[in-house]
């Protein structure tokens, strides 16, 4: 009889109507070394005295089950299918791999979500959690293990708006949380899942929308209650959807700054706009350089007290100018204002002044995007991305902190993307080749040796330069790849 194959790493085991093992691959021997035939599969493979809850057997080829293996202490999804096998008759072909905890699409089978930011372990028995995935950077975290209930309180405590505190705390109410999953279960088919949305401190400071979904696993009498929590970052879903913005939009006001919040601040611009249609008015992001980096060196209450700080000189300056300022989280500001020198000078030298008083460090002066406004009926938000791109112009030049935004700013973004899209098409034809250039000693006259140049041979546009590409390469990440291809290139022509 020919072996059953699955995938690359993929177990494979035939059981029959009693659960019986009646074949195994050397993948599944590699992780059960003891596993014996005729042994039952519940057993043998999960450790349990009875099949396991959700069993997969009898399901058609193609529906996946996905288990938390208690016995190997890590996550399994598992194929069925149903088999004629010789001498048994009727019988069940599984196929199984372990997932790695840090796989997304783990979750994403449980409750049908799109994607997340952070994902937990918690056991309710225990009363104790461990954190199997986050984004680096992105939200204020807590440890990664630890005690569940004294992590609920840190984050309440630290990361949760106060205005959703008191949610928050119901949602997390330990107490009854086992009678909820109970009350969803019985309501729809999600296996009990419940979800809830609150605002979370960020790393870089201000707050984002999140969603929070809490999924309870299976478990057998006497077993640890375990349930999965994972995190995503719905800010963007909330400003698209009207429904859920009406629903759960926060207040027009950031608490914290006291200027208009990102919608707010657009409708009000557009307001102000509209109402001096034949005055010049501009649009001005304000960004600080490696705020990040500043609340770690210096903490978040420092970082928080320079965010007011600045909404202070903006709000001051919407009263002396007639402007309208407002708090874009994070380290961004935008306020729309009289295009006059003179009161966009004024304003950025009060802005810089405040942070390196505050801050008393180069790498943290704050730089400048600036939109003249030509058509005050183009939506304020489109305003905004083309003072961003202008801010982009300049981010990172201690030598130029103020950009103003060029109609071919917008092009040379569209072209350097079309430029990335291409490289990995170019490096896998063969389309970057390497020019030799001598190298002589002045002294003797001699060459003494050759340093290769990158050349980009497209098929369309003919030769590109390394001017061209070499930059939007650096500033994407992508130049060392294409170090590795021309190294081996040149050691190829070596070798030859």
């Amino acid at each position: 009889m020919e072996p059953v194959v699955g995938k690359a790493g993929t177990g494979v085991y035939v059981v029959d109507n009693e659960y019986r093992i009646a074949y195994f691959n050397e993948v599944l021997e590699h992780f059960y070394p003891d596993l014996q035939l005729g042994s039952p599969c519940y057993r043998e493979l999960c450790g349990r005295t009875a099949p396991c809850p959700g069993c997969p057997l009898g399901a058609t080829l193609g529906d996946k089950t996905l288990f938390f293996n208690r016995l190997i202490q890590t996550w399994v999804e598992v194929e069925a299918a149903d088999i004629e096998w010789p001498g048994l008759g009727a019988c069940h072909l599984l196929l199984c791999h372990e997932i790695d905890q840090n796989d997304k699409s783990l979750p994403f089978k449980l409750a049908g979500s799109a994607g997340y930011d952070e994902l937990f372990e918690l056991n309710l028995t225990a009363n104790a959690y461990r954190s199997l995935y986050h984004i680096e950077g992105k939200h204020a975290t807590s440890e990664r293990t630890g005690v569940l209930d004294g992590m609920l309180e840190d984050v309440g405590r630290r990361m949760i708006h106060p205005d959703d505190l008191a949610a928050f705390n119901e949602f997390w109410n330990l107490d009854t949380l086992r009678a909820r999953f109970a009350d969803a279960a019985a309501k729809d088919a999600n296996g009990g899942m419940l979800r809830d949305r609150f605002r979370r401190k960020q790393a870089e400071g201000g707050w984002r929308w999140i969603q929070q979904l809490v999924v309870p696993l299976p478990c057998s009498p006497g077993e640890d209650e375990l349930a999965l929590c994972f995190i995503q970052d719905i800010e963007g879903e909330l400003w698209d959807d009207p429904a859920l913005f009406m629903r759960f939009a926060p207040s027009p006001i950031d608490p914290m700054t006291g200027l208009l919040t990102r919608v707010s601040f657009f409708s009000a611009a557009a307001e102000l706009l509209a109402a001096h249609p034949d005055q010049p008015y501009c649009l001005m992001a304000i960004d600080v350089e490696h705020f990040k980096l500043f609340n770690q060196w210096h903490g978040e209450q420092a970082g928080d007290s320079l965010l007011k700080e600045i909404a202070g000189l903006l709000s001051q300056a919407e009263r002396d100018y007639g402007a309208v300022a407002g708090y874009l989280l994070g380290d961004d500001f935008c306020i729309a204002m009289p295009d006059r020198p003179a009161l966009v000078e004024e304003l950025q030298g009060k802005i810089t002044d405040c942070v390196r008083r505050v801050s008393k460090e180069m790498a943290f002066l704050p730089s400048f995007g600036l939109y003249a406004v030509v058509d005050p009926a183009l939506p304020v938000s489109t305003m905004y991305d083309r003072a961003l791109v202008a801010l982009d112009s300049v981010k990172g030049n201690y030598a130029q902190f103020t950009g103003w935004y060029e109609e071919d700013m917008m092009e040379k973004m569209e072209e350097d993307h079309t430029l990335l899209l291409e490289v990995q098409r170019a490096l896998s034809e063969g389309e970057f080749v390497f020019y030799a250039q001598p190298k002589c000693n002045i002294a003797t006259g001699k060459i003494v040796g050759l340093e290769s140049l990158a050349r980009w041979m497209h098929p369309e546009r003919g030769v590109i330069p390394p001017a061209r590409f070499m930059p939007v390469l650096e500033r994407n990440g992508l130049v060392t790849a294409l170090d590795l291809h021309i190294w081996e290139q040149v050691c190829r022509a070596l070798r030859s």
